[in-house]
């Protein structure tokens, strides 16, 4: 699978696959090279990546809890600081109240902004 295509050889021939034979090899480079030019094709007609990447977003936030990612969607999130500051994930005890941060594939939601402001702003006026 070459990076960025949108479905592999494998699915692609189980899907051409009409009878209990397996699907031949003969074509495998023309089906890999129309793999590749449909994947293509589709994220040049999107304006956009769709296929699993890795993204780097530098953001300046508005203070609020929610920030949008520019690249979605986003499976998910290696680390995140503010201000230089890192933040950690919240924890995943169920009730989903921990401080840190959560993420659904389309937006960052930080956690008890409360606990934040009394811990993490005055470090940062130091």
């Amino acid at each position: 699978m070459a990076y960025g295509d949108l479905t592999n050889l494998a699915d692609v021939k189980a899907w051409l696959q009409t009878g209990q034979s397996p699907f031949p090899s003969t074509d495998d480079l023309l089906l890999q090279r129309l793999i590749t030019a449909a994947s293509d094709f589709i994220q040049n007609w999107l304006g956009r990546q769709v296929a699993a990447s890795d993204w780097l977003e530098v953001r300046d936030g508005t203070g609020g809890q929610l920030l949008a990612f520019a690249n979605i969607p986003v499976t998910a999130i290696l680390s995140l600081s503010i201000d230089g500051l890192a933040i950690p994930p919240a924890a995943a005890d169920g009730t989903g109240f921990g401080a840190g941060y959560t993420f659904t594939p389309t937006e960052l939601a930080l956690r008890s902004m409360r606990l934040f402001a009394e811990r993490v702003m005055p470090k940062l006026r130091e």
